[in-house]
């Protein structure tokens, strides 16, 4: 239950994240002021660097930590950019703006999904294989409904901050509140049980050099 909630808890602010960036660029007061286009150009360098990278990151760090231990640098990774990105308001330059926003976007899209993939794995394990199945099938509908209330969060938000404190510090706020949900999610990965996890990996061992054997005696 706990890897579920931390799994719904990071998707909503994933999701209200998406929705509150192109809302922030947009806007002329306490925001950034950009165009669709250049807001469109943004996202694509984002796209090219998480494509480029995500997969030696990847397997970087899951070579040299554990799955609860890659899953907190996922979260951390993922969410401190978040709160980075009102900077981008203060910075002079066109391609200055362009280039710190296209390395923030991209180092949370790639350090989210780590995150994300790790947990999966993690929820996969609490229960027997047996079980997987309706697991994954609340997964798919937890998931959906965070997924579904995070851009209508991001949105409300916005408009909140942006009506209740002078325009700059909106900004700020909607970008602090939304790390502050990560990190919450990410700091309770600390408190999670990991002995269902090993415990299932044992028994999955087991099973598997128990179903060796068996192949080998017929043989």
């Amino acid at each position: 239950r706990e890897h579920l909630l931390i799994y719904f808890a990071s998707s909503f602010a994933q999701f209200a994240l998406d929705m509150a960036f192109p809302l922030f660029c947009m806007s002329e007061k306490g925001g950034l002021g950009l165009s669709s286009t250049a807001i469109g150009e943004v996202l694509t360098a984002a796209g090219l660097i998480y494509v480029t990278t995500q997969y030696f990151i990847f397997v970087c760090i899951n070579e040299n930590f554990s799955l609860y231990k890659a899953m907190v640098i996922g979260g951390f990774g993922g969410f401190v950019p978040v709160a980075l990105i009102p900077f981008s308001m203060f910075l002079k330059g066109e391609y200055l703006v362009f280039a710190f926003l296209s390395i923030v976007l991209s180092s949370t899209k790639i350090f989210l999904s780590l995150m994300s993939v790790e947990i999966m794995i993690a929820v996969n394990r609490t229960v027997d294989m047996s079980h997987r199945g309706t697991m994954q099938g609340f997964c798919s509908l937890g998931g959906s409904i965070a997924k579904a209330a995070g851009p209508v969060f991001g949105g409300a938000l916005v408009s909140f901050c942006y009506h209740s404190f002078l325009p700059r510090l909106g900004g700020v706020i909607i970008f602090v509140v939304l790390a502050l949900i990560g990190f919450i999610s990410t700091l309770a990965i600390n408190f999670l049980d990991k002995d269902f996890y090993y415990h299932s990996c044992e028994s999955e061992s087991i099973t598997s050099s128990e179903s060796d054997a068996s192949l080998t005696i017929q043989v």
